[in-house]
């Protein structure tokens, strides 16, 4: 019958007791890990609501208010069909600068969206590999602990 020797089991002991410990600080990992990628979810969510919808709203009644003056007040609009009059009409928003601003501010926001994607997707990945890590820590130690008890058993048998 084969026997493990006695310093092996004896090694696996004494480094369950440290494997006790990296398992601990992988799980206060992964909760810091899923505490982060909540708050980059959140501060996504928030900014998409609230800042994003603002700038869009405010690039609407900027282009109303431009659209009204341009076809009213400035009688800049004259054509006689319906292609001439969107294209004198979209010159003169392309020339307006409470048009011209709105659009720089909704870009502006887009791409603080798009970062805040991609904290989101960072964060993700960390959430992953801190589950992975603890997963792999929890392997070991079973493994270890069978050792331990195989060992063990071992012993008795003989």
């Amino acid at each position: 019958m084969a026997q493990l020797p006695v310093e092996m089991t004896e090694e696996a002991e004494v480094n369950c007791g440290e494997l006790y410990g990296d398992l601990q600080q992988a799980a206060v990992h992964l909760e810091d890990a899923h505490n982060k990628a909540a708050q980059a979810l959140a501060d996504l969510i928030h900014f998409r609501a609230y800042d994003l919808a603002d700038a869009k709203a405010e690039y609407d009644r900027a282009v109303a208010a431009a659209s009204s003056v341009a076809m009213f007040e400035a009688g800049v609009v004259t054509g006689k069909n319906a292609e001439q009059r969107s294209i004198q009409l979209q010159r003169y928003l392309d020339t307006d600068d409470n048009v011209i601003g709105a659009k720089i501010e909704v870009a502006h926001d887009e791409r603080i969206v798009a970062n805040l994607e991609g904290d989101v997707e960072v964060a993700k990945a960390k959430v992953a590999g801190a589950r992975a890590r603890f997963r792999a820590l929890t392997c070991e130690l079973d493994m270890r602990r069978a050792l331990v008890e195989a060992g063990a058993e071992l012993e008795q048998a003989i």
